[in-house]
């Protein structure tokens, strides 16, 4: 397993932004209520809890493309939790994994990610990625 990429959030526009990806060819979102607007939308979410979390700690969350098909992807999550206050070391607090669906509001269909995306993420990831 590569390691995960440490961000703190889990929206997808942060995840993107955050691997610098400002391009308008790889926008997340246009303009919603506008003919073709496009999103990505939340299409599964699974998630396992491992352990407990307290509002005094602090929650990592470490992200990773893991397959992108015609119009959806998957990511995979790791939530870590570590008390401020004392020095106990980082626990696994949960395990996730989300699909998300590029959508067109338009036609109300499911619309192809681009090839400047998938080549944004794997360029990322440093493998391929792409998945019937």
């Amino acid at each position: 397993m590569t390691p995960l990429t440490r961000r703190k959030g889990l929206g997808i526009e942060n995840w993107i932004a955050a691997r610098g990806h400002h391009d308008p060819a790889l926008a997340v979102q246009e303009h919603a209520g506008q003919e073709g607007a496009e999103s990505l939308i939340l299409a599964e979410a699974r998630i396992t809890y491992r352990a407990q979390v307290f509002h005094t700690d602090l929650v990592t969350v470490e992200s990773r493309a893991t397959r992108i098909g015609t119009s959806s992807f998957t990511l995979e999550h790791r939530l870590t939790a570590r008390d401020e206050v004392s020095d106990a070391p980082a626990r696994l607090a949960a395990v996730s994994e989300s699909i998300l669906v590029r959508y067109d509001y338009a036609t109300e269909r499911p619309t192809a990610i681009t090839p400047e995306f998938v080549a944004a993420i794997e360029a990322w990831e440093g493998r391929s990625l792409r998945r019937p």
